[in-house]
């Protein structure tokens, strides 16, 4: 239908098949420039920002102008055959290509731009997850890096037991797989529960005890209802090493290394006697920087370290 003047309405009630034919002209258009706009999107994909923009347009315009041209000639055809004149008004083709046009324009940035919040929300989860698995990756690499020396020492300590006593090697051998187990099992774990976290300080505690001569002691008190709460797996291993071997050179004029550990409100506390009596930097040690990491990583607050000439003292929050 071709309206006599730019008052009259588009579509005309009174004619129900002019107005079911209008309404499928209008779906056959839209249909069409649709696909148009979404193969040529979809052909340029490899295109970003604002060139694929640009081309898109050009190029769907054009295709856009040529179809719809088509159609109109098309349906100008078809009313001929049907024994009806059909409408001579370039005005209201030049109406039409501009609206198809402006459609084409309308759906094109729509589906870039609902592209572009796909492709966001890809990356973002992509950036997240790579985030995430460097996270872990860190963490992990971190409770891996015990004391060379200290393995060190335990091999020599077993190496003289089985010279001296293997009944005693051997009990020895079985602490030492217990504490490589421990390790291994939770290598993948970020936190573990302080009762396991005491069971695997046991076994190191009589390592410890056997290659010292019972010099070194563990003295450990921890609440009942403390002890489903959860620290990084190896944070008291640190601390105790570090305990250790700040006072190795000390301990000759000590009869015993007392290493106190007990809870105190929301924190796990290390206490050991400060042999040096010097206040010296605990920034510099590799265990605690270590744990230090590891609280960080995990967003959590960092152990409280203090350092005087009698004692040294580290508290780690309780999770």
């Amino acid at each position: 239908m071709t309206p006599n003047s730019e008052y009259e309405s588009i579509i005309d009630y009174k004619n129900p098949g002019q107005f079911v034919s209008d309404i499928i002209w209008f779906i056959v258009v839209s249909y069409f420039i649709t696909s148009i706009v979404l193969f040529i999107s979809g052909y340029f994909d490899r295109l970003e920002g604002l060139k694929k923009l640009v081309i898109c347009f050009i190029i769907q315009s054009v295709a856009i102008i040529v179809g719809v041209t088509f159609i109109i000639l098309l349906t100008d055809m078809l009313i001929s055959l049907g024994g009806e004149k059909p409408a001579d008004n370039w005005e209201e083709l030049k109406r039409m290509l501009f609206v198809a046009v402006l459609m084409s324009v309308f759906i094109l940035f729509v589906h870039h731009g609902r592209n572009l919040i796909l492709e966001w929300r890809a990356n973002l989860i992509k950036h997240e997850d790579i985030k995430k698995k460097a996270l872990q990756w860190e963490l992990t690499s971190l409770k891996l890096q015990l004391d060379q020396n200290f393995m060190f020492n335990n091999y020599r300590s077993l190496f003289n037991l089985i010279q001296e006593d293997r009944e005693k090697a051997l009990t020895f051998l079985e602490k030492l797989a217990s504490t490589h187990r421990y390790l291994l099992l939770n290598a993948e774990v970020n936190l573990i529960k302080l009762k396991q976290e005491l069971l695997f300080l046991k076994d190191l505690g009589d390592l410890i005890k056997e290659h010292y001569e019972g010099r070194i002691i563990f003295k450990i008190n921890i609440k009942e209802s403390d002890l489903n709460l959860e620290i990084p797996p190896v944070s008291l291993h640190f601390l105790a090493d570090h305990a250790i071997q700040s006072n190795l050179a000390f301990l000759k004029d000590y009869l015993q290394l007392f290493i106190n550990i007990y809870t105190e409100e929301e924190y796990i506390v290390l206490k050991c006697q400060n042999l040096s009596k010097e206040v010296y930097d605990v920034g510099l040690d590799h265990g605690l920087n270590n744990i230090k990491k590891r609280y960080e990583l995990l967003g959590k607050q960092v152990p409280k370290i203090e350092l005087d000439p009698d004692f040294f003292i580290v508290r780690l929050i309780l999770l």
